[in-house]
């Protein structure tokens, strides 16, 4: 290592933080300018799945204590990119959003350490049963599952995209005299057995995740009207768009 290199690393600070979905404690630094590059770039390229893979580099880049960075789940994964971003570029940011009221484009400011989980609507269990003995236990999508079948953004998915990351979001299916591990079934068996689910039974599945833990924040703004507003803005596009 040069004496350059010595000193830089000697002045980064270390901060730690507890991520919210797997409780893991990290500890992790501000990234520099090579990582700041990694992001640009991908962010010109525009696709999600490479803005996803440069998130990913970023935090293994920074933290410490995280190998695999998409094996985290989503939301794991954009709040320690929210932290990193904080330390790194300071802690607010002013993306542009559509007014859901008026449809005119407005600039906010949002201070990034303001940003919390939000308050679920109901508490849904991730075990739905599909009849008095049986069931499906299913965990939520990790950042893998999304750029190895190049979902892209998933909180706008079609149909058969949707049905997918469900069925890859199986863990197991059980009933009152043995439990099946998921990861032992074909997607396609997994998909086939989704699709003959009762409306009933997926639409609790399909409540599940929409359910999920969120981090968002409230934001209020004017308009042209000269009426303030307020809108709940969630997850990192919304955040940094």
């Amino acid at each position: 290592m040069s004496t350059l290199s010595k000193l830089v690393k000697s002045t980064t600070p270390e901060y730690t933080a507890v991520l919210p979905i797997s409780k893991k404690k990290v500890t992790f630094r501000p990234f520099k300018v090579k990582e700041e590059k990694v992001l640009l770039m991908a962010i010109e390229d525009g696709s999600e799945n490479a803005i996803l893979r440069a998130i990913i580099n970023i935090i293994e880049a920074c933290c410490d204590d995280i190998g695999d960075a998409g094996d985290l789940q989503t939301l794991d994964i954009e709040y320690i990119f929210i932290q990193l971003r904080s330390k790194s570029l300071g802690e607010t940011v002013e993306p542009v959003i559509t007014c859901p009221f008026t449809d005119e484009r407005k600039q906010v400011k949002i201070d990034l350490t303001k940003i919390k989980i939000l308050k679920q609507k109901e508490k849904t269990s991730n075990k739905i049963k599909i009849s008095e003995d049986a069931g499906i236990t299913f965990k939520l999508p990790s950042i893998n599952i999304i750029l190895k079948h190049e979902l892209g953004d998933i909180e706008n998915l079609g149909v058969e995209d949707s049905l997918k990351v469900i069925a890859l979001c199986m863990d197991e299916i059980w009933t009152s005299t043995e439990i099946v591990n998921a990861n032992n079934i074909s997607l396609d068996e997994k998909i086939e057995f989704l699709e003959d689910l009762m409306p009933d039974v997926f639409s609790d599945i399909v409540k599940y995740f929409e359910n999920s833990p969120k981090l968002g924040i409230k934001v209020k703004y004017k308009t042209s009207d000269k009426e303030e507003r307020e809108i709940t803005l969630s997850g990192l596009q919304d955040f940094f768009g």
